[in-house]
């Protein structure tokens, strides 16, 4: 159980029932978890569009178990801005976090390092310019 809102990101979702979703999801100090979104699908749901990849959120979920049910959201911005080449690496990084890191292992400094990652791919615009180190706002992928 959380003790409050965390710093969390989507890293998959797939329908559940008619109006639910999982969620696998990222957070700053419980590592990767799976939580139920209880009809978040629905017409009338205030998350269905905030419960997005790429949307930072704070979450709050409660429960015992490999599947916990998430009780609050809030988006604390907009969804990063994400397109072309960007978007698909930016999922390929949401596949690799979400299958290797163990299930509630906390993880804050890669927590950090997925959120620049992922930040440098929302401000990438060149992709014809070979990366720079100590500037790598943009970087040939």
């Amino acid at each position: 159980m959380s003790d409050g809102l965390q710093r969390c990101f989507v890293l998959h979702r797939r329908p559940y029932s008619e109006s639910s979703l999982i969620l696998d999801v990222f957070s700053e100090e419980y590592g990767r978890l799976t939580l139920m979104s209880k009809g978040a699908r629905s017409k009338r749901s205030t998350l269905k569009g905030a419960l997005q990849p790429f949307t930072p959120l704070l979450l709050k979920w409660s429960g015992k178990g490999s599947m916990k049910t998430l009780r609050q959201a809030e988006p604390i911005s907009l969804g990063l801005p994400l397109t072309g080449i960007n978007l698909y690496s930016a999922m390929y990084v949401n596949e690799l976090v979400g299958r290797v890191l163990a299930a509630e292992e906390p993880m804050p400094a890669l927590f950090h390092d997925y959120l620049h990652a992922l930040t440098e791919l929302a401000q990438c615009t060149n992709l014809n310019l070979p990366c720079d180190v100590s500037n790598s706002r943009c970087c040939r992928l």
